[in-house]
């Protein structure tokens, strides 16, 4: 028995005419949000500024995408970045100024009349590294 794969399952289901669920949601709050103004304000040149602005967020939400996200995920996630702690990587080379100053700072040069001191460790020959790079590469 053969199944039919779903494809584009990533995309939105048209629900009303060309809009999804979410967009037609946001467009017909906005709608509801100035039919209400519409009977609490008075006034008309009160009422027409608010009315356009519900209506433009209502389309911004419902239309808008940036890069791959629509505006309300973009909001959430601007929302989480800027509540949430933060958290910071330390990558080799990436000191701060301040930092280097601090460590040169630390570093006493030797007196004149003291021999420098021999490091304590002995660097591998070249033959060695080419040896070990060899291995490494043909996998021994």
């Amino acid at each position: 028995m053969e199944f039919q794969v779903p494809q584009f399952i990533e995309r939105e289901t048209k629900i009303v005419g060309p809009l999804t669920f979410k967009q037609f949601g946001f467009i017909g709050g906005a709608g509801a949000v100035i039919f209400i103004l519409y009977f609490f304000v008075k006034i008309p040149l009160l009422f027409i500024p608010l009315a356009l602005a519900v209506a433009g967020i209502g389309l911004t939400l419902a239309f808008v995408k940036i890069g791959a996200k629509t505006f309300p995920e973009f909001l959430l996630s601007m929302l989480q970045f800027t509540a949430g702690p933060k958290t910071y990587i330390w990558r080799k080379g990436q000191l701060a100024q301040s930092q280097q100053q601090k460590q040169q700072a630390k570093i006493i040069p030797p007196k004149k009349d003291e021999a420098p001191e021999k490091p304590k460790f002995n660097l591998t020959t070249k033959s060695k590294l080419q040896d070990l790079s060899t291995k490494v590469t043909t996998q021994e």
